[in-house]
């Protein structure tokens, strides 16, 4: 019980004296991109937010997260004495990534695309599980290395449901801009390992 204690480590790890107490300890990075740490009144239920590009009716639009790590230890107890005690923890990575490879010979003519995937989570609790009351979609720019024709791009998320199409935002040499029909990908991700993949 009480306020919690907020302390600040090194990647090798947190040395400094705490009173007697068993602990509830959560464990994050502060070098977090496209992401932010949200107190709720309790380290139990502190979440993590991705940041909202811009918002309209309905979910809104994320970018991508990225260098997210976490993790979390019940019950660490912490006697009255001066015997060091010692605790093992192994942060997460608590994202997944994706990348699109868009091939198309159309795309001779194409300056510049973008790529919107639905059903994806916006937040992440501490407790390492995606948080259902968030979702959102993400945007991710696509480029393509001189030379190329082929458009690339890789996004990283909190992860993702069993829904999940995208479509793709095509700007032409002329100016004109279309949005493809939808595409359901939600097999494709669903096959990813843990870490992500190509899709």
């Amino acid at each position: 019980g009480g306020e919690p204690i907020v302390a600040e480590g090194t990647s090798s790890g947190f040395e400094g004296w705490l009173p007697a107490e068993t602990y509830h300890v959560i464990i994050s990075n502060k070098e977090m991109s496209g992401a932010s740490y949200q107190v709720n009144g309790s380290h139990e239920n502190d979440i993590i937010l991705a940041g909202e590009v811009f918002h309209r009716a309905g979910p809104g639009y994320i970018g991508s997260v990225e260098r997210v790590f976490g993790t979390g230890l019940e019950e660490i107890e912490v006697p009255r004495s001066e015997i060091p005690v010692v605790v093992d923890a192994y942060p997460q990575s608590y994202t997944r990534y994706i990348t699109f490879i868009l091939q198309s010979d159309a795309l001779n003519n194409v300056s510049a695309l973008s790529v919107d995937v639905d059903g994806i989570y916006s937040v992440k609790a501490f407790s390492g599980e995606a948080a259902s009351m968030g979702t959102a979609v993400v945007r991710a720019e696509a480029s393509r290395k001189d030379g190329e024709k082929d458009f690339s791009t890789t996004v990283s998320v909190f992860g993702f449901i069993d829904k999940n199409e995208v479509t793709a935002d095509v700007t032409f040499s002329g100016g004109e801009t279309v949005t493809t029909l939808p595409s359901d990908i939600t097999d494709d991700l669903a096959a990813l390992p843990e870490e992500g993949g190509m899709v």
